[in-house]
Order: C-alpha cells, then sequence, then structure tokens
C-alpha cells in the first residue's frame, strides 16, 4: 500500500483495537527486535504481519512465538503491497539494502542505530529517498528513557541551552552484548558485520543524545581508540573517549568501554549553574545551591530497551500522519553518522580535531 496512500485515504488497514492500524514486517528476529515488539504491542496503530530472518532457527522461534504472522526467509519474498512500513532490526551491514529495498517500494521505513556506516552510504541513501513516496524513521530510542526525559527538562530550565554546558557521558560494560545464539552471536566483534566495535556500537547513542541535550548538533570531534593487542578481535575498538564541540561554545565528552569492571550508564552536565547527573535510573540535579535526587526506573541494564520503543513508535505515528515530510531526526541520524566516522578518522590522525 504504502504509507502516502495510508495518509490520503485512511481506512481499517489492520485493526488493532478497533482502530485503523499500519501493517508491517519485522526484517530481523533476534534481541533487537524483541524491544521493537514490546514497543509496537504498546501502540494502538500498528501490527507486525510478517516476519523476515535469513536464519532457520529464528524463523521457527518466530512461528513459534508470534502465531499468525508470515514467517521469510528474504525481503524479496514479502507481499509489499499489504504492508504500510518495515521495522530493521537487522546488524548494520544489512542497513543500506534494507532501507532502499523498503524506499523502492514507497514505504516508510524504520531502521535501528547505527542508520549506516559512512558517507558513501549516506549518498546511496540520498539517491533512493529521492525516487521514492516512502520515508526513513530513525529509531533513537535513547531520548525516550524516563530518566532522560528528566534530565531534559531539569537543563531546559537552567541555562544550560546558552553555550553554559560541559558534559561527560559514560557508557560501562564488562563485554559486547552478545546477540542470539542462532546467529553469529559475536557479530558486533566482527567488522564485515557490524562495522567496527564500540563506538560504532554504543557511540552512536551518545552523538544523538548529546545534540538532543545541548539542543544543536557537533560540529567538531576529536577521539582516541583502544584495540585489543591480540586474538579475534584485534581488529575493532573495545574502548573509546570522544569530544563533541558544538558552535555554541558546548563540550561534550564521553567514554564508551567493553572492559569495565562493572555496567554503568552515567550522563553528566555541569555549567555555573550547577549540575545535573544521571546514573542508570538516580537523576541528581544541584542547580542555583539547590540540590535535588530522585529515583526513574529506567531499564539502562536490560538491552532490549523495550519499555523505551512506546516513545518511538508514537513518534513515528506522528511522523507518518504529517506525510513524512520532517527532516529533523533522518538529519540528527545523517550527523550522527558523520561523527563516527570522522571519530574514526580522527583516531587515525593520532586523536586530531575533525570537522564533522
Amino acid at each position: 500500500m504504502g504509507f502516502r496512500q495510508l495518509v490520503e485515504e485512511p481506512g481499517p488497514v489492520g485493526a488493532r483495537q478497533g482502530k485503523p492500524g499500519l501493517r508491517g514486517a519485522l526484517i530481523g528476529y533476534g534481541t533487537i527486535a524483541e524491544g521493537h515488539l514490546t514497543g509496537i504491542s504498546r501502540t494502538d496503530g500498528l501490527e507486525i504481519t510478517a516476519v523476515v530472518d535469513v536464519s532457520p532457527a529464528r524463523r521457527a522461534a518466530a512461528r513459534r512465538e508470534l502465531p499468525g504472522v508470515r514467517v521469510l526467509a528474504e525481503l524479496d519474498e514479502l507481499s509489499v503491497g499489504e504492508l504500510d512500513f518495515i521495522d530493521l532490526c537487522t546488524p548494520p551491514h544489512a542497513h543500506l539494502d534494507g532501507i532502499r529495498f523498503g524506499l523502492r517500494h514507497d514505504l516508510a521505513v524504520l531502521c535501528e542505530k547505527p542508520l549506516l556506516l559512512d558517507r558513501r552510504e549516506l549518498e546511496a541513501l540520498e539517491l533512493a529517498e529521492k525516487a521514492s513516496r516512502g520515508f526513513l524513521f530513525p529509531c533513537h530510542n535513547y531520548r525516550f528513557a524516563p530518566s532522560v526525559i528528566a534530565m531534559k527538562a531539569a537543563l531546559e530550565g537552567c541555562g544550560a541551552a546558552d553555550g553554559d554546558f560541559r558534559g561527560h557521558f559514560r557508557t560501562l560494560r564488562t563485554s559486547h552484548a552478545r546477540g542470539t545464539a542462532d546467529w553469529r552471536p559475536d557479530w558486533r566483534r566482527e567488522r564485515s558485520v557490524g562495522g567496527g566495535g564500540i563506538l560504532r556500537d554504543h557511540g552512536p547513542h551518545s552523538v544523538y543524545l548529546a545534540a538532543h541535550l545541548v539542543g544543536s548538533r557537533p560540529d567538531r570531534v576529536r577521539c582516541d581508540l583502544r584495540r585489543p593487542e591480540g586474538g579475534p578481535y584485534a581488529d575493532t575498538e573495545e574502548y573509546a573517549f570522544l569530544s563533541l564541540s558544538f558552535a555554541s561554545g558546548a563540550v561534550v565528552d564521553f567514554e564508551l568501554d567493553w572492559t569495565a569492571a562493572g555496567r554503568q550508564t552515567s550522563y553528566l552536565v555541569s555549567g555555573s549553574w550547577g549540575h545535573v547527573r544521571l546514573i542508570d535510573d538516580d537523576l541528581e540535579q544541584c542547580v542555583d545551591g539547590t540540590a535535588r535526587r530522585s529515583r526513574l526506573p529506567s531499564d539502562f541494564n536490560d538491552p532490549r530497551h523495550g519499555n523505551w520503543f512506546k516513545g518511538v513508535f508514537e513518534e513515528f505515528l506522528a511522523e507518518v500522519s504529517e506525510g513524512g515530510r520532517s527532516a529533523r531526526l533522518r538529519e540528527d541520524a545523517a550527523v550522527t553518522i558523520r561523527v563516527i566516522e570522522a571519530a574514526y578518522r580522527s583516531a587515525a590522525l593520532g586523536g586530531r580535531w575533525i570537522d564533522v
């Protein structure tokens, strides 16, 4: 059907609780897809009618867990005329082909991070977008963590958006996240599949969150990387330290570590006005000398982040209602890709500042 036709000709396309709905296909049925399915199940107006996965074991799991849903091995087997969107939950190496497939059939395309790997793929995307009536929707789900929403609200009233902003983000993990045992569980350490190491895997979240909290996009980056000295993962970095600078004068540093002693996610922002610090579910604010602490359960330690995706899919539905005309998220994702690519270049040049 295509999302444009649905917007122009509303009707009961896959009803959910008696309401008109969008019908979609889930591309990739692994751990990432579990979070997406949680969000879809909690969002009126969406339903999954098909699943595509290259793994026979994952297809068997989909048949068991999603009765009534068509389960296929290849994108080309989809009945695209019965779909309004596809939701890409595959590893990064398959994103461009999946996006082009969806756009070629004038579908809305949701896609996990990292959206794409480099400028060459961005250029290919731009060509596909020009020829399509569909649109692309990046899934920037960390913005919908309850504690991040509260942190954003705290920063908006204290002068941080005026450039009085110094950030330090830390993403600490004891190892890379393993995928499903049914298909290359260590794909995040396979350069040909994941496109890199921790910078490629966790870096996009930190970049788009920095831009979200600052209120503008970064214009320069510098980066240091550390890779194992030997072994099977020697070509993928396990530690990264980045600095982002913004035209407003804001600076955000962040550390990404797959070799930490424990798991923790933290975001600290400070300025002459005070500081706001988030450590997993705990938010601390000290603004103009007044300190407050609160706890906001946000499931940072659940790699599926299923509870955050309801906000993602509600934002997607709002985008559909506008005809896919908003370029904000698409440009945020493009800048994130350029920042990560420039960060790799900076590290190769000894940590030199690189314009984005």
